[in-house]
């Protein structure tokens, strides 16, 4: 295929003019407003990415470690196979074909999520079908995106997304935003370096609406297990502080971790570790959150299985 390319500070990124819902513009408000607002974070999310100009734009620039980049469009996931291909990121960015969120593993943690989706009503599956980049049935896209998307948020997450005022306001949203336990921090639009507003266009700060739990005034919930007692089953509520005591009443050293699935490259991912627990000793976890899901308890000495906890809002 005959891609054009753009180049960020050294990094091509391979595109098709009729994939380019505007990001080839807009990165560059994204990349002040990211820098003045956020700073750099650890993975970033695009969501309705295209070939990812945005994405790609902030990675180059150094205001985050990886990304993950979500499209439905299998053609914008060529293009940005094809970027990563060009620039060697394997290791640093994974790129999912998906329905919203669908598609994307439950592993994966966000701490900024920018998007440019599609900001025009269609009434019709018919007319969304016409221009899948523009327009967005019922206001779908955003209210599954909105519904599904704090499952893969860290406590302090912001989402920044751009939207237009010749197709919607930010008060379409805020019913799915509430549904999703989100809360829209920010509305503003942008200044030009040459004090002219975009007035057309506009961007929504959302964070986290469970952000508010996180202040040391919030009580930590302190968890006393025996190893040999642990339930095989248990369920906790998400979002809370939570801290595990670990008593070893058994003969041999333990070492006792909480594990949330596996990473990209198939390693544990762990929330808490408590090492080298000594017989008829225990030991305290450090203070952490629970986002919703699955995860599993594990004597990690022998890989034995000691409780799977189910994570509910």
């Amino acid at each position: 295929m005959a891609y054009l390319f753009k180049n960020y500070n050294g990094l091509k990124v391979a595109y098709l003019p009729k994939l380019d819902g505007g990001g080839s513009e807009t990165y560059k408000e994204f990349i002040v407003i990211v820098k003045k607002t956020i700073g750099k974070v650890d993975r970033i999310c695009e969501f309705c990415a295209g070939p990812s100009f945005i994405g790609f734009s902030l990675l180059a620039e150094g205001l985050c470690n990886s990304l993950c980049l979500v499209d439905i469009n299998p053609e914008a996931i060529k293009a940005i196979q094809e970027t990563i291909k060009l620039n060697n990121l394997q290791d640093k960015v994974t790129v999912y074909q998906s329905d919203g969120l669908s598609n994307v593993p439950k592993t994966e943690k966000w701490d900024l999520v920018v998007s440019n989706p599609p900001h025009f009503h269609a009434k019709t599956q018919e007319e969304y079908k016409q221009n899948i980049i523009l327009k967005d049935f019922k206001w779908s896209i955003h209210e599954n995106f909105f519904a599904d998307v704090q499952k893969f948020l860290n406590p302090h997450s912001t989402i920044i997304m751009q939207e237009c005022y010749m197709a919607c306001e930010e008060n379409d949203f805020l019913a799915f935003l509430e549904k999703g336990h989100l809360k829209l921090s920010e509305t503003f639009m942008f200044k030009k370096p040459d004090n002219q507003w975009r007035d057309v266009y506009y961007y929504l700060v959302i964070k986290n609406q469970h952000n508010d739990f996180i202040g040391d005034e919030y009580p930590v919930n302190l968890i006393k297990l025996n190893i040999s007692e642990i339930k095989k089953q248990m369920k906790l509520k998400s979002w809370n502080k939570y801290r595990f005591e670990i008593s070893n009443d058994l003969e041999d050293n333990k070492t006792i971790t909480l594990l949330n699935g596996v990473d990209k490259n198939g390693k544990d991912i762990k929330v808490f570790e408590t090492e080298n627990i000594s017989p008829s000793n225990k030991k305290q976890s450090n203070i952490f959150y629970l986002t919703p899901g699955g995860y599993d308890l594990v004597d990690y000495t022998s890989k034995k299985l000691l409780s799977k906890i189910e994570v509910k809002q």
